[in-house]
C-alpha cells in the first residue's frame, strides 16, 4: 500500500525538528563560548575547536532548515485525508 505524502513529510519534518533543536543547542553552547572567550578559557577549552564546531554546524542547520521548510511545504500542498 502506498504511503500518504502528507505523512511522510509529517514523519520527516518531526525528525528534522528533532535535528534543528540539537543542532541549536551545540550552536547555542559555541556561540556563547566565541563570544565569551573568558568562559572556554576557564573551562580549558579549545577556541579554534569551537570555531571549528561552530562554523560545520551552521551548515548542517542550513541543510536541517531547507529540509524542513520543503517538508513543511509538501504537508501544506497534500492536506491530510481524513
Amino acid at each position: 500500500m502506498k504511503k500518504n505524502p502528507y505523512l511522510i513529510a509529517r514523519d520527516l519534518h518531526r525528525l528534522l525538528m528533532w535535528a534543528t533543536i540539537v543542532v541549536v543547542a551545540i550552536m547555542g553552547m559555541t556561540g556563547i563560548f566565541l563570544k565569551f572567550p573568558i568562559i572556554a578559557n576557564r573551562l580549558g577549552l579549545d577556541l579554534d575547536l569551537i570555531r571549528f564546531l561552530h562554523s560545520n554546524f551552521s551548515l548542517v542547520f542550513s541543510l536541517v532548515m531547507i529540509l524542513m521548510a520543503g517538508s513543511g511545504v509538501v504537508m501544506y500542498f497534500y492536506t491530510r485525508k481524513r
